[in-house]
């Protein structure tokens, strides 16, 4: 099954300070959250102004922290003044997640984006990738960080990880991307290794699972309750 609007009208270009990435919307108990990487709001204090870019200019939206663990866990869930897309279904979950099948994630590389006008409520459509599910892994503080086999590039950060449960056929969004596995190669020169190195894209995408994330929502229900949209509200 491949990326339904329900997915991509939950995706966005965001910003916070001088950086920018990719954040998305999950509904819990009829409660809308956004969710993003760590390290792109990592001086978010509460109350605090995030950006999301609509109809062409970034525009101001107020955020309250719900939950940046204190770990490496890269995750940040934050609850908006007002609800931003439409209250579509995609369950927030890893649970059905096979080794080695196909997902996809999405996000906005480089800051290129599709402008679609009234199609996507005048927010840019982000950028589709497709990998393959490596392997997972928990960690010490309770984190699992899904390896995917694929090509992340820089904008990407903070974008969700989309896999179909292949009994039920249904999409769900089993984490958010981090970054990519780092190899440090040598600089060559006429063939021959200088004292300089380059970083290298393994091709391996590291993201974290949302389990984590989802309990702590369960216990502290603080998001904005499904109301009017970003564009309904002026």
């Amino acid at each position: 099954m491949a990326i339904t609007t329900n997915v991509i009208t939950r995706t966005f270009r965001m910003k916070y300070g001088a950086q920018t990435g990719t954040c998305f919307t999950i509904d819990i108990d009829e409660r809308q959250y956004i969710v993003t990487a760590k390290h792109i709001v990592a001086d978010i204090k509460p109350n605090d102004n995030i950006q999301i870019l609509h109809e062409g200019t970034w525009k101001e939206l107020i955020t309250n922290i719900v939950w940046i663990p204190n770990s490496d866990e890269d995750i940040a869930i934050l609850a908006p003044e007002m609800q931003i897309s439409p209250a579509s279904p995609l369950i927030p979950s890893m649970d059905g997640i096979i080794l080695g099948q196909d997902l996809y994630f999405c996000g906005f590389p480089f800051g290129l984006n599709t402008e679609v006008g009234k199609l996507n409520r005048n927010f840019p459509l982000p950028f589709v990738k497709k990998g393959i599910v490596s392997a997972s892994e928990t960690q010490e503080d309770g984190s699992t960080i899904i390896y995917i086999d694929g090509h992340n590039n820089p904008g990407f950060s903070g974008g969700p990880v989309i896999f179909t449960h292949l009994e039920t056929n249904k999409l769900k969004v089993a984490g958010v991307v981090s970054g990519y596995y780092p190899n440090y190669v040598p600089v060559l020169k006429e063939n021959n290794p200088t004292e300089y190195m380059s970083l290298q894209n393994t091709g391996i995408v590291i993201a974290y699972a949302l389990e984590r994330g989802v309990r702590h929502i369960e216990k502290h229900p603080t998001g904005v309750p499904i109301g009017p949209t970003l564009e309904d509200s002026g």
